[in-house]
């Protein structure tokens, strides 16, 4: 991870971030990406592995949550017993389905909505795990944790009033 941090490090301070705080550091040799936080300056970015850090405003960051995917609104997939031509067509959907039947989750992560100028808004999702994880398990809850972390660390702070 030092060397992913130490690479993220030189590309965003060519673009004028200095990581002050590093909120997600996925495990080594994963394409989760690493959340980085410039407080000073008011902006974090994400960073993939083998691609540039994309730097964004706290201030663009208009809802934030966290959320894990149950394997829910697969379509295409008939309901019911599965036919030899539903598995064929659509084996990873039926495996999905299968697997949120048995209480496991299919991924879990953070969603951010960011105010943007040209659309209005747009809605990104931030990976923390896209593996299946038992809910209940002491994983899922750790997961849950990070998540929830993370989704505080980029809401936007509450209006006084």
């Amino acid at each position: 991870m030092r060397g992913r941090l130490r690479h993220d490090r030189r590309a965003l301070s060519a673009q004028g971030f200095e990581i002050t705080s590093v909120l997600v550091s996925p495990p080594p040799l994963t394409s989760l990406p690493a959340v980085y936080l410039d407080e000073t300056s008011s902006l974090w970015a994400v960073a993939y592995p083998l691609q540039p850090p994309v730097i964004h405003a706290l201030s663009d960051v208009r809802a934030c949550s966290s959320a894990e995917d149950l394997g829910e609104g697969d379509e295409g997939v008939p309901s019911g017993r599965p036919t030899l031509d539903a598995v064929l067509l659509h084996p990873r959907e039926l495996s999905r389905r299968n697997a949120a039947r048995r209480g496991l989750s299919l991924g879990i992560g953070v969603r951010v909505l960011l105010a943007d100028g040209a659309t209005g808004e747009t809605a990104m999702s931030i990976p923390l795990c896209v593996s299946v994880v038992r809910r209940g398990s002491r994983a899922h809850r750790s997961l849950m944790s990070q998540a929830d972390g993370l989704a505080r660390a980029l809401s936007p702070a509450p209006a006084a009033s």
